[in-house]
């Protein structure tokens, strides 16, 4: 956008990252600085200058408000020795709109409703103020925290709301730029707000693993999916905006969990194929449901969007199924969604089902890569020996170790060994390792 008669908007200039450095209402001038990454640093207004130091904001270098989990605290006066001042608690709902702010300004251990609660505010779905009630505001006005958690633009009557890339109009529910991911989104436009479901999403920033779906379906296996995948990565994981994303440090490096004598937990591979996959432009949405042959599959629908397909009954069977001498998680959860990421375009492999899928004692280039997961993971997840599994009197066998493939291949009839001894059996089942459904 370069203008917009409704606010008296008569020039916009941008700069290489497509964010706004001046926008000029009736004359006046809203001037932005960033640093190289897009992260906002100033704001001038007139005389106004706003300061974005992380967590501390300042107005004419005078200290306004810090943030921390629960809330900010506020100065009580420009700090020259010790800091004084209120901590303010803030309540979002389930979107990140910050609906109360209070604090408990004589220490009392109780909040006295008429004195305390700085602020209030309630929003219409695409981010709208309630008027006409609970407006009255105690001390300075913080809008720096708002809707969505994001910082409300009044100056000038701009009155817009500044996510990062993106300044956002909740009297018209519209972006005033083109999505930066615009081609993940061809059904929904360009400038559209929480692809017009405000009530049950918050905007996303690009991740690109949709589970919202599987959300809907199964949300017991999808939990499991995500404690699976985070034991297996050493990533911790939560959902946004019914997308998976994983936590980063202040620098938006990946958080990697320790073990007790601080070694990474999981795998480093399978570490770059996720966040590889979650830092992806493209979009993949997971789904359950019954799947006649395997326990996953991925496909590309005709309009281009690509889709991962997990059956959990068939996996738990793979899990129930696992030998003695194998752990059996080894084609578990998540072993077997990441099986399939690899599959598709956000995956490192990208390549689809070759030979290797039916010939007994093929592997190909996705299972190469699942076995140095495995191999990174300890012994115990065995090496799999064959993308395709061997059929005997009803049941499917996958090999696990080259002993289960020789034995396999040269008694095609492995459910009869099975039906041995059972310390035979128990042998058989450390040494030959497989999985069987």
């Amino acid at each position: 956008m370069k203008t917009d008669a409704n606010k008296n908007i008569t020039a916009i200039q941008y700069n290489y990252l497509n964010l706004p450095t001046q926008v000029t209402i009736n004359g006046q001038n809203i001037l932005y600085v960033y640093d190289a990454t897009g992260v906002k640093l100033r704001k001038t207004v007139n005389s106004v200058t706003t300061d974005y130091a992380g967590n501390f904001i300042y107005e004419n270098n005078v200290l306004q408000f810090f943030t921390n989990a629960e809330g900010y605290f506020e100065p009580s006066s420009p700090p020259l020795g010790e800091l004084e001042g209120a901590y303010v608690y803030q309540y979002k709902d389930h979107l990140g709109n910050i609906r109360l702010s209070y604090s408990d300004a004589n220490h009392d251990g109780s909040i006295t409703a008429s004195t305390e609660i700085k602020e209030e505010n309630n929003y219409y779905p695409f981010g709208l103020k309630h008027k006409g009630y609970n407006n009255v505001i105690v001390g300075t006005e913080n809008n720096y925290q708002t809707f969505n958690g994001q910082e409300l633009e009044e100056e000038l009557g701009k009155n817009t709301l500044a996510f990062q890339w993106r300044d956002y109009d909740p009297a018209i529910g519209r972006f005033n730029k083109i999505d930066r991911f615009a081609e993940k989104y061809y059904s929904v436009s360009n400038y559209a707000f929480t692809a017009n479901n405000p009530i049950f999403f918050s905007e996303v920033k690009g991740d690109s693993l949709d589970v919202s779906t599987a959300l809907k379906q199964d949300r017991k296996a999808l939990t499991t999916i995500v404690k699976d995948l985070q034991s297996k990565t050493g990533l911790t994981f939560t959902l946004k905006d019914g997308k998976l994303v994983y936590k980063k440090d202040a620098d938006g490096n990946a958080i990697i969990s320790k073990d007790a004598d601080g070694n990474d937990i999981g795998s480093s591979e399978a570490r770059g194929l996720v966040t590889g996959a979650l830092n992806n432009s493209k979009i993949v949405n997971l789904e359950f449901g019954e799947i006649k042959e395997g326990s996953g599959v991925s496909f590309e629908t005709d309009d281009g969007q690509q889709y991962i397909a997990l059956d959990p009954t068939k996996i738990q069977g793979m899990i129930d199924g696992s030998s003695k001498g194998l752990n059996n998680t080894t084609f578990g959860f998540a072993m077997t969604l990441m099986h399939e990421i690899d599959h598709t375009d956000i995956g490192l492999s990208k390549t689809g089902h070759g030979a290797e899928s039916t010939t007994f004692g093929l592997t190909g280039t996705v299972v190469d890569r699942m076995n140095k997961i495995r191999r990174q993971l300890g012994s115990s997840y065995g090496q799999r020996m064959s993308y395709a599994s061997l059929n005997s009197y009803g049941s499917n066998y996958i090999p696990f170790s080259s002993s289960s493939l020789s034995i396999l291949r040269s008694n095609p009839t492995p459910g009869i060994v099975w039906t041995v001894s059972n310390s035979n059996s128990e042998m058989l089942n450390q040494i030959y390792k497989t999985i069987k459904y």
